[in-house]
């Protein structure tokens, strides 16, 4: 059995992303849809969701292969991207909140893991992300401001609020990782 590439995995569901974008664009183009009709919403947060898998998982490096076909989707999946994360920031939907760390996490690892070392353009693309992701942080310390994690009465686990080993202290939307589980009932 082969151990799964977590790039590949991303730039996969990137790619599906991209193949989505560009048929929307086709269907627009033939009058067949108005423009946005097409919810991507399903697709970014699996797009975010694999990259915080590839990040989580000792941040692999990506082949100068995988850095320019990450370029050539960023450029063409950037705003649709950015409009998911935006709308989830302005939508921000309680229940969800433990899903939306893994998402935001899964952002900043595309930032880090793809964003350096890339022409200019593309950081430029990366660069339409920061209200969003601005829009999307506040909505995540409101969340995380009116929930007050003490033992046995919250909706959530810790393991769904604790920081999952890994993840960079950068990251600092988790509650922390789970070894501060003490210090957060006290």
């Amino acid at each position: 059995m082969t151990e799964r590439d977590p790039t590949r995995e991303f730039l996969s569901s990137l790619q599906k992303l991209e193949d989505s974008v560009l048929e929307e664009q086709d269907r627009v183009k033939n009058g067949l849809n108005k423009e946005g009709s097409s919810d991507f919403t399903d697709l970014v947060e699996n797009v975010l969701e694999t990259a915080f898998r590839k990040g989580v998982n000792h941040r692999p490096s990506s082949s100068d292969q995988q850095r320019k076909d990450f370029a050539s989707l960023i450029e063409t999946t950037v705003d649709v991207i950015d409009k998911v994360v935006f709308g989830i920031g302005l939508n921000f939907d309680n229940n969800r909140g433990p899903r939306y760390l893994i998402l935001r996490s899964g952002l900043q690892f595309i930032l880090d893991n793809f964003g350096s070392g890339q022409r200019e353009e593309v950081k430029d693309s990366l660069k339409v992300l920061s209200s969003s992701i601005e829009e999307f942080d506040k909505s995540l310390q409101t969340w995380k401001d009116c929930n007050v994690v003490t033992e046995g009465d919250f909706a959530y686990s810790y393991d769904e609020l604790c920081k999952p080993p890994y993840v960079p202290d950068e990251h600092d939307w988790w509650w922390g990782t789970c070894d501060d589980r003490l210090q957060m009932v006290e």
